[in-house]
């Protein structure tokens, strides 16, 4: 199954009740139990299966350069999706400028996000 539409707004953390109403200074950390699951699936295909489509389908902040110019999904397409949500999990920012993520505009070249550590807090490095 690719999900084509991988991102935060698509990913559920599981947690203890009343985990995620209390005040961040005093959660305790997540226990081993906790989980991560995937929502919607309203623009996922069988893996294998081709769509054709005249429209981008998905998030532009999210998506790789191939799905944004059109081309067809596969399972690279939510790795890439993913390895943007934790780049902003960790640094609070996408990888890229908005205006470079933009179906139409020219991809971002190959190492062209900024580098992790000088963005991310102290705080996220002791995960």
């Amino acid at each position: 199954m690719i999900h084509r539409d991988i991102k935060p707004g698509n990913l559920w953390l599981e947690a203890p009740p009343g985990w995620a109403e209390a005040p961040p200074a005093d959660r305790p950390p997540l226990p081993a139990v906790a989980r991560v699951k995937v929502l919607d699936f309203g623009l996922a295909q069988p893996a294998g299966e081709e769509l054709v489509s005249a429209r981008v389908l998905g998030t532009p902040a999210y998506m790789p350069p191939e799905q944004a110019r059109g081309e067809p999904a596969d399972a690279r397409s939510d790795v890439f999706a993913l390895g943007v949500v934790l780049y902003q999990l960790l640094t609070g920012r996408l990888p890229f400028p908005r205006s470079d993520r933009a179906p139409g505009v020219r991809a971002p070249a190959p190492g062209a996000g900024a580098r992790p550590a000088p963005r991310a807090p102290r705080r996220r490095w002791s995960i």
